[in-house]
């Protein structure tokens, strides 16, 4: 069952996803209030995450990849709305239905309308 964490504002959702993921970078791409909600439950070694917020954007730059958070990929699938992919000079854009692998070691960028 997944525990769900809901937040009011940008800097309590900054430390809710560093402290969920990895370490990251975050800014807020729109103007007003911001609320959003993580749920989250495990399967073992993997994390299940689900993520409902107002747009944003993550950085996990080149300083925080030495961090020392741990060797992880990430595989996100868009349910809705739409996500930019950045890592290694390559993007994609994530459309509702697409699939996506990352790996936190090396820097990328997430951006979400």
């Amino acid at each position: 069952m997944y525990q769900l964490q809901h937040v009011d504002s940008f800097t309590a959702w900054s430390r809710l996803i560093s402290d969920a993921f990895v370490r990251l970078q975050s800014e807020q791409v729109s103007g007003g209030h911001f609320t959003a909600t993580l749920g989250a439950t495990m399967l073992g070694d993997i994390g299940l995450m689900r993520i409902q917020a107002k747009p944003h954007a993550v950085q996990r730059t080149e300083n925080l990849t030495s961090s020392g958070d741990g060797d992880f990929y990430k595989v996100s699938y868009q349910l809705d709305g739409y996500g930019l992919l950045i890592q290694d000079g390559r993007e994609t854009l994530l459309a509702p239905g697409d699939l996506a692998i990352y790996d936190t070691q090396r820097p990328y960028t997430l951006a979400f309308e």
